[in-house]
This record gives structure tokens, sequence and C-alpha cells, in this order.
């Protein structure tokens, strides 16, 4: 019952996200990229006159800008972002639904032990990214496949495409031990925004600075495929960090949420 619940109440706001997401990432590739590369003379020598940091932070380089795979790592900052912003909102929305409504003691008196319903809230989340993420992989398969006339599928290609939903899953772990820890939740959106912004920042500070150590604070960075461009692979000490946070986070709501007492 909770999971149908949440899943009807996050339901049309997963789909709008899908759209826009689609949308986004079919206008900067079937729309602007090939006036990128009809215009490459003009756009290199623009670009080249932009402050070197300022290239950087939104994802312009011209040493490697006009191939496809590069490309696409400059259009997942963006779509990042949407991606960051969906389900960190989605995720507060769900685990903080009974106490913004100051309802918790409802949902604990009934008939279901408190892990079962971080569970089905839990299992509420991934499907939402799977909504989201799965029409965004298999439009970039399609677009990378066609970009190179290849018929298989590569390794990076995958690598590529799962980015979003890797980062996604970070962000919700962030989204839930927000929702739990937090004592008062006023606004879901307004958290979700904040959350992706702030990561979005991060990212674009590390862009800036080029600092080694920025990275790691840069969750948008963790799965990005400007990694995968530079050495073949996601970067094997962001995805540990990653995967250590993930499952912090999660154990630290689960515990959170099982234990903790009722307000009066």
């Amino acid at each position: 019952m909770i999971y149908r619940f949440e899943i009807k109440r996050q339901l049309m706001n997963a789909l709008i996200w899908a759209f826009v997401i689609l949308a986004v990432f079919s206008l900067l590739v079937y729309g602007f990229y090939p006036v990128f590369l009809d215009c490459r003379p003009i756009l290199e020598e623009y670009i080249a006159s932009f402050p070197p940091g300022i290239a950087k932070a939104f994802g312009f380089d011209l040493d490697d800008l006009f191939g496809f795979e590069s490309y696409s790592g400059m259009v997942y900052l963006y779509v990042s972002v949407l991606g960051a912003i969906m389900i960190s909102s989605a995720a507060i929305s769900v685990f903080a639904r009974e106490k913004k409504e100051k309802c918790r003691d409802f949902l604990m008196t009934k008939p279901v032990r408190r892990g079962v319903a971080f569970g089905k809230k839990l299992l509420c989340c991934l499907t939402l990214i799977g909504i989201v993420s799965v029409p965004y992989m298999a439009l970039y398969l399609y677009r990378a496949c066609d970009s190179r006339e290849a018929h298989a599928v590569t390794a990076t290609m995958w690598l590529n495409a799962m980015s979003l939903p890797l980062t996604q899953l970070l962000l919700m772990s962030i989204g839930i031990f927000t929702a739990v820890f937090l004592r008062k939740v006023r606004s879901a959106a307004g958290l979700g925004m904040g959350i992706g912004m702030f990561a979005f920042l991060l990212s674009a500070v590390f862009s800036l600075t080029e600092k080694e150590g920025l990275k790691y604070v840069s969750p948008l960075y963790y799965f990005s495929p400007n990694a995968v461009a530079k050495s073949g692979g996601y970067d094997p000490a962001c995805v540990a960090l990653a995967a250590v946070l993930f499952l912090t986070l999660l154990i630290a709501s689960f515990v959170k949420y099982t234990r903790e007492d009722l307000a009066a």
C-alpha cells in the first residue's frame, strides 16, 4: 500500500521530469550539435575568446569538444543537474511525507514494520529513477551508435549512458538522508532544488580550479562522461567514494527512520 500510494503521488512528476530531460538532451544533441559541427571555425574562435575558467565551468574544451562523446560530456552536465533536482526532490517528498504532514503516528501504528515502510519507500525512489533513466539511456545509446555508424554498443557508450542513473542513486541517498534527519521539512521541491544546484556549483568550482581534491566533493563528477573520455572508465577513487557515501547515508537513514521516537 505504501509503495502504490507513493508511486501514484510521484508518477506524474517523474513523467514530466523524464520528458524534460529527454527534451533537453534531444535539443542539445539533435538541435545544437549539427549546428556546432557546421559552424566549427566560428565557434572555435568564439569559445576561444571566453575566459579559460568560464569555458571550463560550462564544459567547453576546444581540444575535443566536437567529438560526440566529448560533446555528450558537456550535455551531461546539464542533464545531471536536472536529474539531481528531480530525484532529490522526490526522495525528500517520499521520506518526509509523514513528517511534513504531521501524521507519522498514523503510519507507525499501522500493522507494518518501520523497516518495511523504509524499504517500500526506497523501492518507490528506485522506480522513479528507472522511469527517468531508462528512456534517457535508450536515446543516448541510439544517438551514440548513430554518430559512430556502429551497430554494436561499446563499453564506453554503456558507461556514458549509465552516468545519469548512477548519479541519481547517489543524490537519492542524499535526499533520503536529508528528509530523515531534518526536524522539519517545509518544501521538498525547494530542498531538492538546493541540493541539485549546490552539486552543480561544486562541479563548477572543480572545473574552474582543477584542484584534484575538489573532484571528491563534486558528486556530479563521480560518473561523468568527461572522466570516461580521459581514461576509458570512471575514476576508481570516485566510484569507491560514491559507494561508501551511498551505503553510509542509506544505513544511517535506515537506523534513524526505524528507531527514532515519534513526537507526542
